[in-house]
């Protein structure tokens, strides 16, 4: 730090203090005034001035020198900073340049970054299209894209250094573009001397002329060549090796060796110019090399051709002796030719009896697939009407080995379904397409293929596997563990929703795992007192998981349950009276969906759902159907009771068949039982799900037996029979109208079916006996369906 006045380097002098005097006394002999030194200050600012004015010229020397400097800190700093920068980013800096030196590096920097996004423009456009090649001065082009470039720098002394840095670069790449036209021009003129010389040589093989002629007539050409093209020795020698080279590869050594030796009217060979013997030699065993491979691919593939034509039984003597002149299969002599052809003989009489097998085979398929399609189309058309799966029976076909085989039920049932469940998609897939909502459109599917399911009692396993999966029961404890919605677990709650106030019967005979049904139920019942549907899924999740202590204090109190029981048997208008059994099947009923937390109005509806849908009754007891009875099981239940008083009455002590009613005893299984003998009527009373089948076609065989005979010629016969007849259809028109009596007070779904199911058979009945010899009804038209599918309903 500077000592001097005013920062200066300058040392000011220090400031003297006046030395101590004795002061004169008046009137003393020795008095002298008081002195002080003055102007001292004035003189070290002086001093200093003229020390900063020295200092400042000694600092603009230094400056002046830094700015020609290269190397200098601040010149270094400002080349740094524009090194990195795009060629835009630099010319903006060019303002900021302080210095000569400054400036030429912004100059020099930008004529190099020029220069070089100049070169890649110009060495694509040149490689991508922008140049034409073929025809183009390149000189011209690339000058006018220089000053184009040029114009695009906004300085002069910009443009002057992009036009130094791409000087020496653009005469170089012109060089480069004049060297390959040069290159190009002789290589498309050896091209089209090598096709001359090519063209000879094939209208000389082409014409059976031997080696040494063509060779002849190609060297004639070269020669020719010298005046007319311009072409030099070494170009000559070129052309020709090309040539040779062309042949070799296609296995013609004599023609190579030709060529190569041709001494060409005293030139002398070529094969002994220098440079293109070792090239000569191995050409020509490469020739070699390739004929024996030529000629055993020749071989192999007549060799093939033949064994595939005599396996196949298709070879003939044409094929024969063309093969033998053909060169390289020298090996195909008289002998082994008469081989081929026996051998091909023998196989075409194999093969003409193997195809009528064949076709014997593809015959009895195309039988089998057909019958088997006959029989899944009338499975088809029959389980379009009301109940028409009850009607299927097995049926016999040819198989496809000539074997007969049986479409069972089932197999026919399943075939159907995956069928239906096809339609129904392309049903929902349609009228979604017609611009309704698909909530809607699938609601709308549903209720139909609810209504073809049900109304031919058959389980709806996609429905039912839905209803009964792990996923469902693992989604339940999800929400209880977590409190997760599940979309999942919603989708599904939601379907069943949607069934159960299509068929609530039906949609609680799909639900078979407790945990599930409870759910489904009770989300269904929070649905529709109006609770959303993430919070009626949590409320349905807290129900299926109660304790067992909480589910016994749902349950309903003896007097509740009894006043229900009576309400539910009342609402039906049964004929069934007080009974024990239906009674105690009510009360089951109650305190199953009671325990599940549903609500006691709740439960009672659904048990009076279910009886209505799924129930009927005979002689005072109702039958409840929970096992997939068959829709026409009452009368068949009727006969059955009949058939069974008929074999065990008398025995047993049983006063008359309203004695009988029919109890469960087990899944699948039917008992008889005895209201005097208050239990079973005997323990061989048992019916099955296939006894009811049979009772099915004996009844069908004895109405057929009745009216084949009151066709009888026999006038007589014929008399007696259709007044047996007029006998068994009263009994059938009094069967008629109970069942229609019964409907009219119960409105159920099950006695509906089977009064107008028998209404209608009665009155076909009736028109067959007033015109006994009619001819047979055709069968009826089907209505299309979606694809054209038949369709048809009673």
């Amino acid at each position: 730090m500077a000592d001097g006045l005013f920062g200066t380097n300058v040392a000011a002098p220090s400031i003297r203090p006046v030395a101590i005097a004795p002061t004169g006394i008046p009137g003393s002999t020795y008095v002298r005034p008081q002195q002080k030194q003055v102007g001292g200050n004035l003189q070290a600012l002086a001093d200093s001035l003229g020390g900063l004015n020295n200092a400042l010229q000694q600092f603009g020397a230094v400056s002046a020198r830094a700015d020609k400097d290269p190397d200098s800190e601040a010149n270094r700093a400002f080349s740094d900073s524009i090194a990195g920068k795009s060629l835009e980013e630099v010319i903006k800096t060019m303002p900021e340049a302080k210095n000569r030196i400054q400036k030429d590096g912004v100059l020099s920097l930008v004529g190099s970054k020029a220069a070089y996004e100049f070169r890649q423009h110009i060495t694509e456009a040149y490689n991508n299209g922008g140049f034409d090649q073929a025809h183009g001065d390149f000189n011209s082009w690339v000058e006018g894209e220089r000053q184009k470039y040029a114009k695009g720098l906004p300085d002069q002394a910009m443009q002057a250094a992009f036009f130094r840095g791409t000087d020496n670069w653009t005469q170089q790449f012109g060089e480069q573009d004049m060297k390959r036209k040069i290159e190009n021009t002789m290589a498309e003129r050896d091209t089209a001397v090598v096709d001359e010389f090519r063209m000879i040589a094939d209208d000389g093989i082409a014409a059976n002329k031997g080696p040494e002629d063509i060779a002849d007539a190609i060297i004639k050409q070269s020669g020719e060549n010298r005046t007319f093209r311009g072409l030099d020795g070494k170009s000559q020698n070129d052309t020709l090796f090309r040539l040779a080279e062309e042949y070799a590869l296609k296995g013609r050594p004599e023609l190579v060796k030709a060529l190569l030796n041709n001494k060409r009217g005293g030139i002398g060979p070529l094969l002994e110019v220098s440079g293109y013997t070792d090239k000569g030699l191995s050409l020509i065993q490469r020739a070699e090399t390739e004929q024996q491979q030529a000629a055993n691919a020749t071989s192999f593939k007549t060799r093939s051709k033949l064994d595939e034509d005599a396996m196949y039984g298709r070879l003939t003597e044409e094929q024969i002796v063309k093969a033998k002149e053909t060169p390289g299969n020298e090996w195909l002599n008289d002998s082994m030719a008469a081989q081929y052809l026996e051998s091909s003989k023998r196989n075409k009489a194999q093969l003409l009896a193997g195809q009528a097998r064949e076709e014997e085979k593809r015959r009895m398929a195309f039988q089998s697939t057909g019958q088997r399609t006959q029989a899944v189309a009338n499975a088809y058309a029959e389980l379009e009407t009301l109940g028409g799966a009850q009607r299927l029976k097995d049926v016999e076909y040819m198989g496809p080995d000539g074997n007969m085989k049986t479409l069972t039920v089932k197999d026919q049932q399943d075939e159907v379904v995956k069928r239906k469940l096809s339609q129904f998609q392309e049903l929902e897939d349609k009228v979604v397409a017609g611009n309704v909502d698909p909530k809607q459109a699938k609601e709308e599917v549903l209720k139909k293929r609810i209504a073809w399911f049900g109304g031919n009692g058959i389980v709806d396993e996609d429905l039912q596997k839905k209803f009964n999966s792990l996923q469902v029961q693992s989604s339940i404890s999800r929400t209880l563990e977590k409190g997760e919605v599940s979309k999942y677990l919603g989708g599904i709650a939601e379907d069943y929703r949607q069934l159960e106030d299509i068929n609530p019967a039906y949609a609680d005979r799909l639900v078979s795992d407790s945990k599930s049904a409870e759910f489904l139920q009770n989300y269904s019942v929070a649905r529709n007192d109006l609770m959303g549907p993430e919070d009626a899924l949590i409320y349905a999740a807290q129900q299926s998981n109660r304790t067992p202590t909480q589910r016994a204090l749902g349950k309903l109190t003896p007097d509740d349950l009894a006043d229900d029981t009576k309400k539910v048997l009342n609402s039906l208008d049964y004929d069934a009276g007080p009974s024990r059994d239906n009674e105690a099947w009510v009360q089951d009923q109650l305190n199953n969906y009671t325990a599940r937390g549903l609500d006691r109005d709740t439960a009672r509806q659904k048990v009076m759902d279910k009886l209505q849908n799924h129930s009927f009754e005979l002689n005072g007891k109702i039958v409840i159907d929970e096992d997939g009875l068959p829709k026409d099981a009452p009368e068949l239940f009727q006969r059955a009771l009949k058939d069974a008083f008929a074999v065990f009455g008398k025995a047993e002590g049983i006063p008359d068949v309203s004695d009988l009613y029919i109890d469960k005893f087990a899944s699948g299984q039917w008992i008889v039982m005895s209201k005097t003998k208050a239990g079973p009527l005997n323990f061989g009373s048992r019916i099955g799900l296939n006894d009811l089948a049979k009772k099915r076609s004996e009844m069908e065989r004895e109405i057929t037996a009745q009216h084949e005979a009151a066709r009888s010629a026999n006038v007589a016969a014929r008399k007696e029979a259709r007044a047996q007849l007029w006998s068994a259809m009263e009994d059938r028109r009094k069967t008629v109208e109970e069942w229609e009596l019964k409907h009219s007070k119960t409105h159920g779904i099950v006695t509906g079916y089977v009064a107008k199911r028998l209404r209608k058979n009665y009155e076909e009945e009736l028109s067959n006996f007033n015109n006994p010899f009619k001819p047979p009804t055709a069968p009826k038209k089907l209505f299309k369906g979606p694809r054209g599918i038949g369709r048809s309903f009673d």
